[in-house]
């Protein structure tokens, strides 16, 4: 006894109307940003950080030079940990797709508190 043809049929129709399973969601095209927020909680407890490891190379010349002077024996191309206090804001935006891959521009934004560098 063989599979009966309604449902062969049926499954040939859903494997060609359906999309692919690795195909990327609709939303995911030029210009779309994602802004994800680390809120400061407001109870003052200063044991509470956010800490991000950021390579001094990949941030903005201002940024790093700012860092680099509060960093005695710091080379430009390290890795180093920020410790902040404050509030925390990371951005996604999508610049470009082509086929399944995209150029995203990632931007950290630290509303602070009080920054110390490790």
């Amino acid at each position: 006894m063989g599979i009966p043809r309604s449902i062969v049929f049926s499954l040939v129709v859903l494997s060609v109307t359906l999309p692919p399973v690795h195909a990327l969601p609709n939303w995911f095209q030029e210009g779309t940003y994602v802004k994800y927020a680390l809120l400061s909680p407001g109870d003052g407890d200063e044991r509470k950080v956010n800490i991000f490891e950021v390579y001094l190379s990949q941030i903005p010349n201002q940024s790093r030079d700012l860092i680099l002077k509060r960093l005695n024996g710091t080379g430009a191309d390290e890795l180093v940990s920020l410790v902040v206090r404050g509030n925390v804001f990371l951005t996604f935006r999508i610049l470009n797709v082509q086929n399944e891959t995209a150029l995203v521009n990632t931007t950290l934004e630290l509303n602070l508190q009080q920054i110390l560098f490790r």
